[in-house]
């Protein structure tokens, strides 16, 4: 709201933040999810020992499927993708 409140017109918001799913030679590296992304949630209750869900077990009794919370994907606006990706090609 503070940016809305000093421009006019169109705008479009970037988010920049860190990948927690980093994967071998990305380190250092500008990612762009031009394919979609998902969000990957873990759930810190499920490393509790003595709870268990019934489901296939690991170590503390957790199924896979409640040790993390993934969303289904989210994919980006076409246009708005394609133009970071060229604005970073031009000024990296």
């Amino acid at each position: 709201r503070e940016s809305r409140a000093v421009i006019e017109g169109p705008m479009a918001v970037v988010r920049l933040g860190t990948c927690g799913a980093l994967q071998p030679g990305t380190l250092g590296k500008i990612l762009v999810p031009a394919e979609g992304c998902v969000l990957v949630q873990r759930n810190c209750d499920a490393f509790n020992s003595g709870s268990s869900d019934g489901g296939e077990s690991h170590q503390n009794g957790q199924s896979a499927a409640t040790c993390y919370n993934i969303t289904r994907p989210v994919f980006p606006h076409e246009g708005l993708c394609s133009d970071l990706v060229a604005n970073l090609g031009r000024t990296l």
